[in-house]
């Protein structure tokens, strides 16, 4: 699995660290902002499942970049996508 730039040229290009790195911030920074969205409008009934509402969030993050980096959205969170990378296998195939 290669994180690739540049989706018109070779697809074994892989993306540098630093623009990987921001396309997971803007994840990241996408993700908190639903989560607290998310957390005031239900936060007595995360607060009443303690440690458990963690996993919630968890469950959340992993169906986000599970579905995201999938063939069904072309390997592209929306981070991947503003910074025009994706995530494919090492012979430029989208994942399954």
């Amino acid at each position: 699995m290669a994180i690739t730039e540049n989706l018109i040229t070779s697809p074994s290009q892989i993306a540098g660290f630093w623009r990987r790195l921001f396309a997971f911030c803007l994840d990241g920074l996408l993700l908190g902002i639903f989560g607290a969205a998310f957390g005031l409008t239900v936060f007595d009934y995360l607060v009443s499942l303690g440690g458990w509402g963690r996993l919630f969030g968890f469950t959340v993050t992993l169906i986000y970049f599970g579905l995201m980096d999938s063939r069904l959205f072309n390997g592209q969170s929306l981070g991947k996508k503003a910074m025009k990378i994706k995530v494919v296998l090492h012979n430029g195939e989208p994942l399954s």
